[in-house]
């Protein structure tokens, strides 16, 4: 079912209201159709329940503050296809630059006299032109600019998938953390209808648990999209989820079926 249409069905559904409050409570993350039919309540009292809850979750993760951090654009090469970013590869329509290490100590500069001291830098997934090594170098050269009102005090990294010796690279340069994200549920099954993956054995999540890939990979925490997230993406159009939950749309020849 649609997530829209799930929410609008369940918005006044106080059971399920109070369930999804309770799931919040214990600080666990609520899927997109949870969300939605918070959204959508129309009780007076369960959105005066809800205010109170996120500022309870807000306080008890961030304190009394807010605290904001300035986009810095590194890159906007990228070998992608994304068509929701500008960035995506076939966008003939804009210059693409990459920033040298003096471009990069004029524009800190300038945000920590706006005020800032908190970055988030930001660059195109392309390993020629912005190569984990690249990245490094500016988080360094970050650091050790010295301005007048100080120094920036915290830089947030977020780029493109990179490899499990780039991740320990990271931790090695000084990376407090390093949290990985994977905008697929975990590929659990062999694809007969276009991946050429014929084998489990070719798959790390069918092989090792979330915590082990984490462990391995050298990651703070590790987390995949929620099949049910993929589902309300598609808006109910017809989705093969063969390579993730096992449920094939047909009978796999045994001629090319591979245990």
């Amino acid at each position: 079912m649609d997530t829209l249409e799930y929410a609008r069905t369940r918005k006044n559904d106080t059971t399920l209201l109070s369930e999804i409050l309770a799931k919040a409570r214990l600080h666990k993350g609520l899927s997109h159709r949870e969300a939605a039919v918070l959204l959508l309540n129309e009780d007076p009292a369960v959105t005066e329940q809800l205010y109170k809850l996120a500022n309870q979750i807000k306080l008890a993760y961030y304190g009394n503050r807010i605290v904001i951090f300035a986009p810095l654009y590194l890159s906007n090469y990228c070998v992608n296809g994304c068509t929701y970013c500008p960035y995506h590869a076939k966008n003939k329509h804009i210059s693409r630059k990459k920033l040298t290490q003096e471009d990069i100590v004029r524009e800190v500069t300038a945000l920590q006299d706006m005020g800032h001291k908190r970055l988030a830098i930001e660059a195109g997934e392309d390993p020629l032109h912005n190569p984990i090594s690249y990245i490094l170098e500016c988080i360094d050269t970050i650091y050790h600019i010295r301005h007048k009102n100080g120094a920036i005090r915290r830089v947030n990294v977020n780029i493109a998938a990179t490899t499990e010796e780039e991740y320990h690279m990271l931790k090695e340069a000084g990376a407090k953390e390093v949290h990985v994200r994977i905008s697929s549920p975990p590929f659990l099954h062999p694809c007969y209808f276009g991946t050429d993956v014929p084998s489990n054995d070719q798959l790390i999540a069918a092989q090792h648990s979330t915590e082990e890939i984490r462990k391995m990979i050298g990651a703070d925490s590790l987390g995949y999209m929620q099949i049910d997230y993929l589902e309300g993406m598609a808006g109910g159009l017809p989705l093969c989820k063969a390579c993730f939950d096992g449920n094939y749309p047909m009978e796999i020849p045994k001629e090319i079926k591979q245990d």
